[in-house]
């Protein structure tokens, strides 16, 4: 999964308003430039809010930058069930990347060499 434009977001959204706490948000990612060079992996943190979309990895700022998403985490420390949608978002259309409902205390990960799986 990568983020190869200056509008491409990556986001999430909840179906429901929290009881309590706002869910956990990590991704773990390498930027490439223009030339193919990389950097050192970095990694994002936000938090979800509610059934606001969050950019839990903002698209890059620079033309011909592309950020390679290597892992994402989030974790639902609230005390019930949310429903969780991971999105890219380019400003004018979303596309839907995985939908799933965590039960307290799960976690949604993502991983490039294995895909999206619940813990």
């Amino acid at each position: 999964m990568y983020l190869n434009a200056t509008n491409l977001n990556l986001q999430v959204v909840l179906s429901a308003a929290v009881t309590t706490n706002q869910l956990d948000c990590h991704v773990s990612y390498s930027t490439y430039n223009a030339k193919g060079t990389d950097s050192k992996p970095s990694i994002y943190r936000s938090a979800t809010n509610s059934t606001s979309d969050v950019n839990i990895l903002p698209a890059p700022t620079v033309q011909g930058t592309v950020f390679v998403v290597e892992r994402v985490s989030i974790y639902n420390k609230d005390t019930v069930a949310a429903t969780v949608t991971v999105k890219t978002d380019d400003g004018t259309t979303e596309r839907i990347i995985t939908k799933q409902t965590l039960n307290t205390t799960e976690g949604l990960f993502y991983d490039s060499y294995k895909g999206w799986y619940i813990l």
